[in-house]
C-alpha cells in the first residue's frame, strides 16, 4: 500500500509540474507600451491592504476596473488626461491609473534588469525581465 501511495504521489507531482511548465509562453513584445512600476514604499508593497485602482476613465469618479500589480504596461508615448495615464489591463482593455501612482521601472536587486511588456500565448499581456 505504501508503494502505491508513493507512486501516485510521484505521478501527481510530475503531472502538476508538467501542467505548470506548459503554461502560457511569451509570444513577443507588446508594441506601443512600456513598463512602469507602482510608486509605493517598501512598507506599502508588503501591506496586503494596499490597492492602486485602475479606472475605466481618467477620473476619480470613474468605475474601478481592477487593481494594478507591481508593474504596469503604460501606453507609449505616455497618454495623460486629468492626472491619469492610459495603461493596458492584463486582459487587453484600456484602463487609467493616477500618474502619481507610477514611477519609472527599476530593480534594486539587479540594476541591469529591464522590464518589457509582452503578449502571452493565452492572449493576455504580461512582462518579461531580460538582463543587460
Amino acid at each position: 500500500m505504501k508503494i502505491q501511495v508513493a507512486f501516485v504521489s510521484a505521478v501527481m507531482s510530475c503531472a502538476c509540474g508538467a501542467a505548470w511548465a506548459a503554461g502560457p509562453k511569451i509570444v513577443g513584445p507588446l508594441p506601443g507600451y512600456k513598463c512602469m512600476m507602482l510608486n509605493l514604499t517598501g512598507e506599502q508593497f508588503m501591506d496586503p491592504g494596499t490597492h492602486i485602482p485602475f479606472r475605466s476613465q481618467p477620473s476619480d469618479t470613474a468605475e474601478i476596473a481592477g487593481y494594478a500589480s507591481a508593474q504596469v504596461a503604460v501606453k507609449e508615448p505616455v497618454h495623460q488626461v486629468n492626472g491619469y495615464v492610459q495603461a493596458r489591463f492584463p486582459t487587453g482593455g484600456n484602463v487609467w491609473i493616477k500618474s502619481s501612482s507610477l514611477a519609472p521601472y527599476h530593480s534594486l536587486g539587479d540594476p541591469t534588469a529591464r522590464c518589457v511588456p509582452v503578449m502571452m500565448s493565452n492572449g493576455r499581456s504580461g512582462f518579461d525581465y531580460p538582463h543587460g
